[in-house]
């Protein structure tokens, strides 16, 4: 799974955002929330990696890197493309956190009836709610993390990193 490294702005990475339940703002020329992002685009697929600034937590899993959005409308297995993104964020910005990798999902927004099974086929594990909203809660514990392999355009995140 070769993902690419793109930024907030990136228009394919816009368009499937817009297209994701959990976009605040359609049409927004940024794509991600505040914090350090990375984001990966494949073709017709978008994960966001987001590190996000203590202030604007509002859940109970302080500490973890977040899965903020994840939209696959390619003909890629879900899980494959989680496991390879959880693999290249690795790559990115090293040693995870306490708590891992967290996502949430809403069950009322998606249309499988087991939601957040891709996440569960990628090795996360279901461990909770938010007490806002009642969104699923799935996390990926560091115990469990893959090998790191870094993403096509890694010396581009390198790069932006600096500048």
């Amino acid at each position: 799974m070769n993902w690419e490294i793109s930024n907030r702005s990136d228009p394919m990475g816009l368009q499937l955002a817009d297209r994701h339940y959990n976009r605040q703002s359609p049409g927004s020329k940024n794509l991600a929330p505040p914090g350090k992002t990375l984001i990966l685009i494949q073709d017709h697929a978008l994960w966001v990696s987001l590190q996000q600034k203590n202030e604007f937590i509002k859940h109970c899993w302080k500490n973890a890197w977040i899965c903020s959005t994840f939209r696959n409308e390619s003909n890629l297995l879900s899980s494959n493309l989680i496991k390879s993104a959880v693999s290249n964020t690795i790559a990115c910005w090293g040693n995870p956190p306490e708590n891992g990798f967290i996502t949430f999902v809403n069950p009322s927004k998606v249309k499988s009836r087991n939601p957040g099974y891709c996440f569960i086929k990628a090795g996360w594990k279901k461990i909770g709610y938010t007490k806002i909203n009642s969104l699923l809660v799935f996390q990926l514990s560091r115990l469990d993390f893959p090998s790191p392999i870094d993403p096509v355009g890694r010396q581009y995140d390198l790069f932006q990193a600096l500048s």
